[in-house]
């Protein structure tokens, strides 16, 4: 009982301490401030023992615009969303683009990138004895070696990060200073345009030489397919004549409009012959002799109109015995003989007509014949010529844009842009980004009360 009376209750004992608590940091008042002073202190060299990094950011905007020509048909352009934009992220962190950087700005002879040069500390438990760093045994590296190892240091300094769902992307370098932060930044985004622009030069220049290799080829095989064509068209007999027309189209016409007229002259020349016949058939011979053509018969036959006027008039005065009227008579007599004998030759002419018109017209119709049966025969060689001509059309044609391509090309090569634009370039900034002095003194601070 006497025990549990003389403890006080724990309510009142906190309520003691608390009050009791601004007289014992008062009286303790130097102890804190020289233990917050050492404090700071402390973290002030820690702090000054740091290498300050400083950051600096440039930002580039990958496809701004499309390209007046038409690039993407040679050089595969970057298109402008999200995937293409994190793809670029990729290429701004290359190993190859950062090798560019490194020979730009010649890194290999800077500490601060190249471990090699940078000279080895003491051990720290021989520093306060002045000791001295043991020598290094640095590696062996060959030159490419080398300028990989400082490359993978330099992509340890940077990142990129896409801006949102933008095409933006954000490229920020740390370095010891902040001019040289800056200097990494801008001549990244740099040596990225550059690289797509010699990206661009190598792959036109690539398809410009196959194209060029392609379009030889093309015009041997265009000569040659025409020279096939040509002489399987000579050995075929299946030449060309004027107006794109095969020469033995052009001869069934002729043959054609040939034929046709020497069936009509044959048809007129027996007409006449039969009209000939017909009258020397009938009762009246000597009428054959009005309907042909022939001077000799015409003067004979007016004789013959003369002598028998003549014979008429005689008749009145003479007698039949009167030696003028038998004169008149023979001279009649002869005059008839010799029509008769005209007459006969020109039937016999008009017959020789006939059977050479009809000679003539048998002979063109069996050379047209033959003609057509030729043709009829020369069938394959048409479509196997047709086929030849189809080929060297296709190699002409194919010939003809790839010579258009070359030339497109060609006016290409001389407008190469890039697929994206520096739209901020990077400042060195105010003060680093590590360490932050401030908060470190602050935590130092409360660590020490």
């Amino acid at each position: 009982m006497q025990q549990q009376t003389m403890q006080p209750p724990a309510g009142g004992n906190r309520d003691l301490d608390l009050g009791q608590l601004p007289g014992v940091l008062w009286r303790r008042k130097w102890i804190i401030v020289v233990t917050v002073v050492v404090g700071l202190l402390a973290a002030r060299a820690f702090i000054e023992r740091l290498t300050p990094v400083y950051t600096a950011g440039a930002q580039v905007m990958i496809a701004p615009e499309p390209p007046v020509l038409d690039v993407q048909a040679v050089a595969a352009a970057v298109r402008g969303d999200a995937e293409s934009t994190a793809s670029e992220v990729y290429v701004l962190r290359s190993r190859d683009l950062a090798l560019r950087v490194v020979d730009v700005l010649s890194l290999v002879e800077d500490p601060e990138f190249n471990p090699l040069l940078v000279p080895p500390e003491p051990a720290w438990w021989t520093r306060p004895f002045g000791g001295q760093p043991e020598p290094a045994v640095a590696p062996a590296l060959t030159p490419r070696q080398e300028r990989n190892l400082v490359a993978s240091v330099l992509l340890g300094h940077l990142q990129a990060v896409p801006l949102g769902k933008s095409r933006v992307i954000s490229l920020t370098a740390h370095a010891s200073t902040p001019q040289k932060a800056a200097l990494l930044a801008n001549t990244v985004v740099e040596q990225y345009l550059a690289l797509q622009i010699d990206n661009k030069r190598e792959t036109t220049s690539t398809a410009q030489e196959w194209l060029a290799t392609r379009t030889r080829a093309l015009e041997e095989e265009v000569r040659a397919r025409e020279a096939a064509v040509e002489a399987f068209r000579a050995s075929a007999g299946l030449l060309r004549g004027a107006g794109a027309t095969r020469l033995s189209d052009e001869e069934a016409s002729a043959l054609s409009s040939q034929l046709v007229l020497a069936r009509a002259e044959r048809a007129a020349a027996d007409a006449r012959l039969s009209e000939i016949e017909k009258l020397l058939a009938g009762a009246n011979p000597g009428a054959a002799g009005d309907v042909l053509d022939s001077p000799l018969v015409r003067n004979l036959r007016e004789q013959q109109a003369s002598l028998h006027r003549e014979i008429a008039e005689l008749g009145e005065q003479y007698g039949p015995l009167h030696p003028r009227m038998v004169n008149a008579k023979a001279q009649l007599q002869d005059t008839e003989k010799a029509i008769s004998t005209e007459v006969a030759k020109v039937v016999r002419t008009l017959r020789n007509d006939a059977a050479v018109a009809q000679a003539r017209e048998r002979a063109i119709a069996a050379s047209l014949d033959a003609l057509r049966a030729s043709a009829g025969r020369k069938s394959d060689s048409e479509v196997r010529l047709r086929a030849l001509e189809r080929d060297a059309e296709t190699s002409r044609a194919l010939l003809e844009t790839f010579l258009a391509r070359t030339k497109e090309t060609a006016a290409q090569s001389t407008h190469v842009v890039a697929d994206a634009r520096m739209i901020s370039r990077a400042t060195p900034p105010f003060g680093p980004s590590f360490p932050n002095a401030r908060l470190l003194q602050i935590i130092a601070a409360a660590a020490a009360m």
